[in-house]
């Protein structure tokens, strides 16, 4: 059986992040996270959790299949360290 597609388009390769946008947004909410062992940015999680969300990913796990699935779209927008992918544990803690 095949998993069901995603009905609405992912938004990267339509709308990249500038001034006004999400990233913007989302970078004004204070980081809850220790200090210590902060791989990614708050704002890049935050984003890439929102874009799963609007996109149709309903659990923690689906966030991040779609993170994982989507890589290639949002990679250009969002910065990551060494071009690494947050796991889907890591999107689960953020949210």
């Amino acid at each position: 059986m095949r998993a069901p597609e995603c009905i609405i388009p992912c938004p990267f390769p339509v709308l990249p992040p500038v001034p006004g946008s999400w990233m913007e947004m989302l970078a004004q909410i204070p980081d809850p996270r220790a200090q210590r062992g902060r791989r990614y940015r708050w704002e890049t999680l935050l984003t890439l959790i929102c874009a799963a969300l609007v996109s149709g990913a309903p659990t923690g796990a689906a966030i991040g299949q779609w993170v994982w699935e989507h890589a290639e779209e949002w990679q250009p927008w969002l910065s990551c360290p060494g071009a690494r992918i947050p796991s889907a544990a890591t999107l689960r803690r953020a949210v």
